[in-house]
């Protein structure tokens, strides 16, 4: 007896979780009340048709991208590295400044720190 109210339940809450009320759920529970529950299953239906039409033009741009990107992989990679090298160089001339300007080396932070009229 348990079992059977654990599986309702289940269900239930699955239900509750899995159906949220947006605007084509409540076009298809209008069409329903105002139609019939034919027009609402027809209505639900050519929802779940424009769902599954935007998830396989979104599968095969997905999968073109990844075919143009694996054609260009080297290239890519090695502008990649070297945006992480120009970001390091970055970052280290920033911590030397930093470190110049707590030990107060004023001639080292002069010369790292922009003119003042900019």
């Amino acid at each position: 007896m348990d079992y059977v109210f654990l599986i309702v339940s289940g269900v239930v809450i699955g239900l509750i979780v899995a159906v949220p009320i947006g605007p084509v759920n409540l076009i298809c529970i209008r069409r329903t009340l105002a139609f019939g529950p034919v027009n609402g299953f027809v209505s639900g239906l050519g929802a779940a048709l424009g769902d599954t039409l935007f998830a396989i033009v979104t599968g095969f741009g997905l999968t073109a991208a990844a075919q143009l990107i694996k054609g260009y992989s080297s290239l890519l990679e090695l502008i990649g590295g070297g945006m992480l090298i120009l970001a390091a160089a970055a970052l280290y001339g920033l911590w030397r400044w930093h470190h110049a300007r707590s030990a107060g080396h004023v001639a080292a932070v002069a010369a790292a720190a922009p003119p003042a009229g900019h």
